[in-house]
């Protein structure tokens, strides 16, 4: 097969303890995140009416977990967006309470909007900070592996002539990345730069006019996240690439619309 295009979800990371975008709520990324944020202190009164108003959608059924939490997030993230910066004319926004009475009633100024995007991006990284079991590696355990690594080295195998991998992932966590780079596959990710690398899509456009080749001979890849716990932003809306043992998220609410 010359050309191999694979497009990953949040199932692919299920093996590494990796949560799901729907299904029971004890494994739910929704309900393990706003459960989380809830609890947080201090989080204003108005903020977890939000919140509250999102759970009430929630199925009653615990083993009927809900879905939908990234077109969720584009409404906050937007928000957000429209009311942070000094020079916006959007003072608040009306939001939905945690009961009928409350609808519209709600106003959540920038301060808020921006601490509860804040408990949103850290309670998701503490659920996506996954790390890639490197014992697999040794082959001393065949009974468990995550499935990313015999995965990508099947594209290793593959004749060094052939057209170059394109992986798109939706997941939060960098499982992919980590693998890839265990393995020592050259990759693009988006990213330009190396001292101050930022997200620049045009660089898949480009791939073409660089010739890499994988030391291990047999796969170049391209790796495209709509999101990811290694992404961070500045002011003027550019995401750029952290270390990802920092607590921090990016989420681009237009990928967002994108991927969901």
């Amino acid at each position: 097969m010359e050309n191999v295009v694979v497009l990953t979800a949040a199932g692919t990371s299920v093996s590494s303890a990796g949560r799901l975008m729907a299904g029971p709520r004890s494994n739910n990324l929704e309900c393990l995140v706003l459960d989380a944020v809830e609890k947080a202190v201090p989080l204003s009164a108005n903020a977890k009416a939000v919140i509250n108003h999102r759970k009430s959608r929630w199925p009653a059924e615990k083993e009927k977990g809900p879905v939908g939490f990234e077109a969720w997030l584009s409404y906050v993230f937007n928000t957000a967006g429209l009311t942070a910066s000094d020079d916006s004319p959007i003072v608040s926004v009306a939001w939905k309470g945690n009961n009928p009475a409350e609808e519209g009633s709600l106003s959540l100024d920038a301060k808020e909007l921006t601490e509860l995007q804040g408990y949103i991006e850290k309670a998701i990284f503490a659920e996506c900070a996954l790390q890639i079991d490197r014992s697999e590696f040794s082959g001393t355990d065949a009974t468990h592996s995550s499935g990313h690594i015999p995965f990508l080295a099947k594209l290793i195998a593959r004749e060094a002539n052939l057209g170059r991998t394109h992986l798109f992932t939706l997941n939060y966590d960098t499982l992919f990345e980590q693998a890839i780079e265990e393995l020592g596959i050259q990759y693009f990710d988006g990213f330009s730069g190396k001292a101050n690398s930022r997200f620049d899509p045009a660089v898949y456009g480009s791939m073409s006019t660089i010739q890499e080749m994988s030391p291990k001979g047999g796969c170049d890849a391209s790796i495209s996240s709509f999101s990811s716990i290694n992404f961070t932003g500045r002011s003027t809306g550019m995401s750029t690439r952290t270390e990802p043992t920092e607590p921090v998220i990016r989420i681009s609410p237009s990928l967002l619309n994108t991927a969901g």
